[in-house]
């Protein structure tokens, strides 16, 4: 799927998957991540969350995937895509301003992680219009 454009999803309404190309290699432990070097050193503990979490966001259980992955990061909390995942998840169930909060914290671990920050940018892109369009209706 490559980038998912987050922003252009959103706004047509489809489903904002959070275990996308973007962030799926971060969910093998110890996989070559040339982007995400954190993400390459995943703990086994972490990788097994990774992998729960996702189960349960596929099973349509968001909060149980939410607390999974902040699970996940209690266990490495300077984790850029950890942060990332857990923003996608958010604003899939509509917490747009928890998720830009999200990938602001994935930004400032991220460094010069050009995918991940480029996801992170659109994440907070989609919530920012997300919260303008409610505010508009209200």
């Amino acid at each position: 799927m490559g980038t998912v454009l987050v922003a252009a999803l959103i706004g047509a309404g489809a489903a904002i998957q959070p275990w996308n190309a973007l962030s799926a290699a971060a969910e093998s432990a110890g996989a070559e991540i040339s982007v995400a070097p954190a993400a390459s050193a995943v703990s086994p503990a972490v990788a097994v969350l990774l992998r729960l979490a996702r189960s349960q966001a596929e099973a349509g259980h968001g909060e149980q995937a939410a607390a999974t992955l902040e699970r996940a990061l209690r266990i490495e909390p300077r984790n850029p895509w950890l942060w990332h995942r857990l923003a996608v998840l958010r604003l899939q169930q509509g917490y747009w301003d928890r998720a830009a909060e999200l990938a602001k914290k994935s930004n400032l671990l991220a460094r010069n992680h050009r995918r991940l920050l480029t996801g992170n940018l659109e994440v907070i892109q989609a919530a920012r219009a997300r919260i303008s369009r409610s505010n508009a209706d209200s």
